[in-house]
């Protein structure tokens, strides 16, 4: 019983007749029959089982099986259309392109022959795009469909991916350079190989942004504008190094310490029956009304350098001390300056 084998498969192209909506229906392919000893085999039949698969492990999983009876020509050459062929198990356009790494194993069956014999079985390195956009648009529905379920990850797709697995399917590089997204052939987000992220231009996040560390802004120009409420937590210290300026109320739960000078520009009042303390002077350059007592404490002295005009009753407690500018005071002695009363007067003892 004479035995063959194939000795090299060819070319896989599509039809150009195949516009660009649909999707193939098969592969050309193309090959050389010889015998054992090498020698072609011409003008010979031959059978052929076709079947497309899929390995993981030790096990594989075959998507598609056919089987083809060709004759060869003067030169050993036959062709055939993966596709096409008879008796199929399983769909080819269910062939999962784009998800898998797809085999091909070629039997062959001479005359009085009962089985097939593999004498190929080799993985196909360069499938064509088409196969991966018939694959991708099954899944999604439609090639324009951009809210499409996506393209089962392995290969990433522009129709997007799904069933992705986050251990092992990656965008992005594994050697240590950029990655670098454009648009309008420009650099827009650069994702640099130490991990740092470079944008162009604007930012906009819809959500919460969080900072475990340090931010800088307004770095070269711009300003910082904030549209809601700015809180620091923690007690954490807040640093201004140059002016605040605030338009409206400003409320202060606890203590404000000004180690500078504070000008005042409007009033200042001080509510709720509030104490005001003041541990130096007390300087008023324009008039000061008093509405209510003022009490002088701990006998400190009091020094008034101009006129004292009281427009009602004052009352002393003790003695009012009479100095002259000129002589020293005794006790008991005549004042040297006059006492001028222009009503009544009562002195019940010495005044002095």
């Amino acid at each position: 019983m004479r035995k063959l084998c194939l000795f090299l498969s060819l070319t896989f192209f599509i039809s150009a007749a195949l516009v660009a909506q649909v999707a193939p229906e098969g592969m050309n392919y193309q090959a050389v029959a010889r015998n054992l000893k090498g020698e072609i085999l011409a003008n010979q039949p031959v059978a052929l089982m076709v079947s497309l698969f899929s390995s993981a492990g030790n096990g594989k999983t075959v998507y598609y099986k056919e089987q083809h009876d060709v004759v060869t020509s003067v030169t050993g050459v036959f062709s055939l259309i993966v596709g096409k062929g008879k008796q199929p198990t399983g769909a080819f356009s269910d062939v999962p392109w784009s998800v898998e790494n797809i085999w091909m194993e070629v039997a062959i069956k001479s005359r009085g022959q009962a089985d097939f014999t593999t004498i190929s079985n080799s993985k196909l390195l360069a499938v064509p795009y088409a196969f991966h956009s018939m694959t991708a648009s099954r899944i999604s529905g439609s090639t324009d469909n951009i809210n499409s379920a996506g393209v089962p990850s392995q290969n990433w797709s522009l129709f997007g991916n799904s069933r992705s697995n986050p251990e092992t399917d990656k965008l992005g590089t594994t050697d240590s350079v950029d990655l670098v997204i454009v648009t309008n052939n420009r650099d827009r987000l650069r994702i640099l190989a130490d991990g740092n992220v470079g944008i162009a231009r604007s930012l906009n996040i819809g959500a919460d942004l969080k900072v475990d560390s340090s931010v800088y802004l307004n770095r070269v120009a711009g300003s910082t504008i904030n549209y809601g409420p700015l809180t620091v937590e923690r007690q954490s210290p807040t640093l201004l190094s140059g002016t605040l300026t605030v338009d409206k109320a400003t409320d202060l739960n606890l203590s404000l310490n000004v180690d500078g000078i504070t000008d005042l520009n409007s009033k200042l009042n001080v509510n709720n029956g509030s104490a005001t303390l003041l541990t130096g002077t007390l300087r008023v350059d324009s008039t000061t009304d008093l509405n209510r007592a003022l009490n002088v404490n701990n006998i400190s002295p009091t020094v008034l350098t101009g006129t004292l005009r009281v427009d009602s009753n004052a009352s002393f407690y003790n003695r009012i001390k009479i100095l002259s500018t000129h002589d020293t005071d005794t006790s008991g002695a005549v004042p040297s300056g006059s006492l001028q009363v222009g009503g009544g007067a009562y002195i019940a003892k010495n005044i002095y």
